[in-house]
């Protein structure tokens, strides 16, 4: 994919998304009755998740000549798409709003797995890590009301569309977790001003941790065994 073509996708991704709205008023039963939406985290990612793909998918088709795959439960990425004989993974991630210029942050998949070991392939992602030509990440931050009623519950604040290195922090998404974190300055996720000068350096950097804690997975699971 040449770099305009890249640009554009990117560029066309945030456009599309720019006007994306939390239109949920409920779940809809058999019954024909319908009750509030699950007070979750969780149920809210899934369903902005969602939201987004049904907005993406008709104009990625409209505007490019391309093949789109969507990924399975718990596999990598959301949506691959093909275009002009190249391969973008396409993930869609959820954030809340903390304070004026900060988020929770994004959780930008694992350093271990797949992305550990880039040419092989695995359950948990659609094609080999290095068979994609780019890694973009399409960012929804929101506002989220607990109290509120379903309609209410959520706002959509902003939205950021970056590839996955140029907004990826040195940290992880908790203290034990294995899943790179982004940084949380909401004006650094809009700049793409992330913790590395490379995708090149990003790389380098997570795969190092993920040797590490491989050597000592194996090296704790030897201790076992000769116990």
């Amino acid at each position: 994919m040449s770099e305009s073509v890249e640009s554009q996708l990117l560029i066309d991704l945030k456009k599309c998304l720019k006007n994306l709205k939390w239109n949920v008023n409920g779940v809809h039963l058999k019954s024909c009755k319908t009750v509030p939406y699950p007070k979750s985290p969780q149920a809210v990612a899934a369903m902005l998740e969602d939201l987004a793909k049904m907005s993406l998918i008709p104009m990625l088709k409209e505007k490019f000549d391309c093949e789109i795959e969507e990924g399975g439960a718990r596999e990598y990425p959301d949506l691959t798409v093909k275009i002009a004989g190249k391969m973008y993974a396409i993930d869609i991630k959820t954030t809340r709003l903390e304070e004026e210029n900060k988020v929770k942050g994004f959780t930008l998949g694992t350093y271990t797995g797949y992305f550990l070991h880039p040419d092989e392939k695995t359950s948990a992602i659609k094609y080999p890590y290095s068979s994609y030509d780019g890694h973009i990440v399409c960012g929804i931050i929101y506002e989220w009301q607990e109290g509120a009623t379903t309609e209410d519950m959520v706002k959509i604040v902003d939205i950021i569309v970056q590839p996955k290195w140029k907004i990826a922090s040195k940290r992880t998404g908790t203290g034990t977790t294995r899943h790179i974190k982004s940084v949380t300055e909401l004006e650094r996720l809009r700049l793409g001003r992330g913790d590395f000068e490379s995708e090149e350096d990003f790389e380098k950097y997570w795969r190092e941790k993920g040797r590490n804690l491989e050597e000592r997975q194996k090296k704790r699971r030897g201790e076992r065994e000769e116990g």
